[in-house]
């Protein structure tokens, strides 16, 4: 009996430890499910939060897809824009000039550079757009272009219904192309240059030097036609030929004489009454395909009827317009130049 009893005991905590452990065993497993699902990223001390390799793929994979590759009409500003238009007239113009659209995208990639707003030479413009021309130069513009030599800058014009009028340097008349904004933005796009544009121009700078110059301003344009020619090119030479010959018209100037220019193969020859004062200048006219501008080269009258040149600034190969007009406009302008007469029945060389 009692050998019976020690048998029943013994299977009642068989039991019992079997029910145990195996509750013990089923609570480990929840508690382990548990912890799995709401695991945190670990926290150090200096509350920086430990991320899992892939949780750092998946956050730079979100980031990525932020980053727009495309431009729009809307997402683009002014510098952006500045851009685009240099790179769509790159691809649509002839490369003709110093100053290129080609030369000034190719600049920008390494250094961007300086869109200058101004009124200058917006009356020569086919389309002036608001009033204003956005001139491509290079960085640091607005300090080292002068105004009477934006001319020689490619530009453009914007017009109020998103329209871009986009012209040619160095042509004459300038050539111009009219595109929407829409389709400045397309080419980008297509071409796969939306995301380097955008980048760069936000680097780009725009100078505002819009403003008017005043009545006594004498333009390129107004260069061109005599007697503006003649007048602004005897300035010049009285201040700066020290040949005796241009010296020696500052005192006919003041008597009051009447001159006029007479075109000679290429040279001029400064006349009054019907005489030579031996004072001459030889028109060097542009090559657009090496960048050369329009040259003017002082000299005079030697005994054998030659022409020889004057040093200018230290040299004899002639003086651009832009410097004849900058030095004349700082002096003055048509103020400057008033008491010079000159007869306007000549022709004007040049364009």
């Amino acid at each position: 009996m009692r050998k019976h009893k020690i048998v029943w005991w013994s299977l009642v905590v068989a039991v019992i430890a079997l029910v145990v452990s195996g509750g013990l065993l089923i609570r480990q497993r929840s508690q382990s499910q548990v912890q799995h699902t709401t695991t945190k990223p670990d926290i150090n001390k200096k509350g920086r939060v430990h991320r899992t390799k892939g949780q750092f793929k998946q956050q730079s994979h979100t980031t990525r897809r932020k980053i727009s590759t495309r431009l729009t009409t809307t997402n683009i500003g002014p510098r952006t824009l500045a851009l685009a238009i240099t790179y769509y007239a790159s691809h649509h113009f002839d490369q003709i000039g110093a100053h290129t659209w080609q030369s000034m995208y190719q600049a920008y990639l390494t250094n961007p550079g300086t869109i200058i707003v101004s009124k200058a030479h917006v009356d020569e413009l086919k389309r002036p757009g608001t009033g204003v021309a956005y001139y491509a130069t290079f960085q640091g513009g607005d300090k080292d272009v002068e105004s009477d030599m934006l001319g020689g800058y490619p530009c453009y014009t914007l017009e109020n219904n998103q329209m871009v009028n986009i012209y040619q340097p160095e042509s004459n008349p300038r050539k111009s192309i009219t595109v929407s904004v829409n389709q400045v933005v397309q080419y980008a796009n297509q071409t796969r240059q939306a995301k380097k544009i955008s980048r760069l121009g936000q680097q780009m700078t725009i100078k505002n030097l819009r403003k008017d110059f005043g009545e006594n301003h004498i333009s390129i344009k107004e260069f061109y036609e005599e007697p503006m020619m003649t007048k602004v090119i005897m300035y010049y030479g009285i201040h700066h030929d020290v040949d005796k010959n241009w010296q020696a018209l500052s005192q006919l100037i003041k008597d009051g004489t009447v001159f006029k220019a007479t075109p000679d193969r290429g040279t001029s020859t400064i006349g009054y009454n019907g005489n030579s004062s031996s004072c001459m200048i030889a028109y060097d006219p542009q090559n657009s395909m090496v960048g050369k501008p329009d040259l003017f080269v002082f000299g005079h009258e030697t005994v054998d009827q030659d022409f020889a040149s004057d040093t200018i600034a230290g040299n004899d190969v002639g003086v651009p317009v832009e410097t004849l007009l900058k030095y004349v406009n700082d002096n003055g302008g048509r103020a400057a130049v008033a008491n010079i007469q000159v007869k306007d029945d000549s022709n004007a060389m040049g364009r």
